[in-house]
């Protein structure tokens, strides 16, 4: 049992979080009203910060090629795979149509990229460089994408100001902020590894 969540905790969580979620729909309003998921993201950052090699980060300016790929298949080609998709399974049924091409055309969260990257025993680095570029491109790709797949005449505006000063919240500044004390804390986060979630094992040196 101890081998089998080490190695699924994630989804273990996300399965536990539906549970309470469903039977305590209060926490939820807890948890927003309080910040809690806010800071726990931050924290998760400042460990990913003080655990990625610094000349490991910096190398992943490097992959172009792997960059522009990610890019054009997160952001433009899953969108318009599901919009094929779906309008052939679901032509009856244009709201689904409509939510998939929506959902599809998101970008994955930062966090979830990260960790499910680290699982598959992947590129971590690279992952969160994807996931944060992929998450700033979208407020431009979105809009275009799905007024190309849904023909959408009104223009769709999104909360950039809001998005983007979240991102640097909880996502940015405690990364950098980790780069900044590695210097002085990477020997002791090195000691204390075991206690970080595994896609940190797998990125601590």
């Amino acid at each position: 049992m101890h081998t089998f969540l080490k190695k699924n905790w994630f989804f273990v969580g996300i399965a536990v979080v539906v549970v309470l979620a469903l039977h305590f729909p209060a926490l939820g309003l807890f948890v927003k009203q309080h910040k809690i998921l806010n800071i726990g993201i931050f924290l998760t950052f400042l460990i990913t910060g003080l655990s990625l090699d610094t000349r490991t980060v910096l190398e992943q300016f490097r992959n172009i090629r792997v960059l522009a790929a990610a890019l054009f298949s997160a952001l433009l080609l899953i969108p318009v795979v599901t919009a094929v998709l779906a309008g052939l399974v679901f032509p009856k049924n244009p709201d689904f149509v409509v939510g998939a091409v929506i959902i599809a055309a998101a970008p994955v969260t930062v966090a979830s990229g990260t960790v499910m990257t680290a699982m598959a025993l992947g590129n971590v680095p690279l992952s969160l460089f994807i996931c944060v570029l992929c998450n700033f491109a979208s407020l431009l790709s979105i809009p275009l994408v799905l007024k190309l797949l849904l023909g959408a005449d009104q223009g769709i505006a999104l909360p950039v100001g809001q998005i983007v000063g979240t991102l640097a919240l909880t996502l940015l500044i405690p990364t950098l902020l980790g780069q900044a004390l590695r210097p002085w804390l990477k020997e002791a986060v090195a000691r204390y590894k075991f206690f970080f979630p595994s896609f940190l094992n797998a990125s601590c040196c």
